[in-house]
């Protein structure tokens, strides 16, 4: 069963008390509020029954975004790597020079996180000892991992 929330906002005419059949309403203060006070809502159930099991009539690519070409892939990569130095540039361009401090897990995120720093200090002519590494374990940090980040920290 699929469930639908509709958040009801203030209307300036009278309400009804009757309620639609499968309708529930909640109050203020019923229910968790992720972002702020809660509000009313009401929550509309329905059945989906007649459609679960058609087949897909397409293919649906599992990495839509990513080309099949070896070529155009690498094309593909260079260019956000480029896009992320130039964003990375402008920020700094416009902060100014000062150090700039990262957490190194050894993972894919924070090697790239590093390397993409490093291009931009070069872009910038600036000094690579201002970016400041430092090692940030965190739950799937290995041994392994951990060694990784240190050795590329040292490299760069």
């Amino acid at each position: 069963m699929l469930r639908i929330v509709q958040r009801l906002g203030r209307s300036s005419g009278s309400s009804s008390s009757a309620q639609p059949m499968g309708v529930e309403t909640g109050a203020p203060g019923t229910g968790r509020a992720l972002y702020g006070p809660a509000r009313p809502f009401r929550r509309v159930g329905f059945e989906l029954d007649e459609i679960a099991d058609r087949p897909l009539r397409r293919t649906v690519e599992s990495h839509p975004f990513v080309p099949a070409a070896a070529a155009t892939l690498r094309e593909r990569c260079e260019e956000i790597f480029h896009t992320q130095v130039a964003g990375l540039a402008k920020r700094l361009d416009v902060i100014g020079p000062a150090p700039l401090s990262i957490g190194v897990s050894g993972g894919l995120d924070s090697t790239l996180a590093l390397i993409v720093a490093c291009k931009t200090f070069d872009a910038l002519r600036w000094a690579r000892s201002d970016v400041q590494a430092l090692t940030m374990p965190g739950f799937g940090t290995t041994e392994g991992t951990k060694k990784n980040a240190l050795a590329l920290m040292g490299h760069l």
